[in-house]
């Protein structure tokens, strides 16, 4: 059986730090990805992802395996990022101040 068929279950990506498929699929949706979006990126079926990020399918084939080393540096998909609530309190505060001196000034002009 050739190393392809094999399958792998680990990647040395330096400095003697090796990845797991778990672990890759695990950063990615820390970072913001979805298992769709990561399953529609590398053309793993969302089963497979599934199951990867789940701890039961430990060994992917290679050509899977680089299919999700080459999507760890990009950013998720857009509109998939959510906003944290200390974004949303920080856009929410800026939107008030911005209609308060808007209304404050409208005042002066016709007040």
């Amino acid at each position: 059986m050739s190393a392809l068929a094999k399958g792998i279950e680990v990647i040395d990506v330096g400095e003697g730090k090796m990845l797991t498929p778990q672990e890759i699929v695990q950063a990615l949706i820390a970072n913001g990805w979805r298992q769709v979006d990561i399953a529609n990126r590398t053309k793993i079926h969302k089963a497979d992802i599934s199951r990867i990020y789940t701890g039961k399918l430990k060994k992917v084939f290679h050509l899977r395996y680089f299919a999700l080393i080459n999507i760890i540096n990009e950013p998720p998909p857009v509109g998939v990022i959510k906003p944290t609530k200390a974004i949303v309190k920080k856009k929410s505060a800026q939107y008030l101040k911005g209609f308060a001196a808007g209304v404050a000034s409208k005042e002066g002009r016709h007040g």
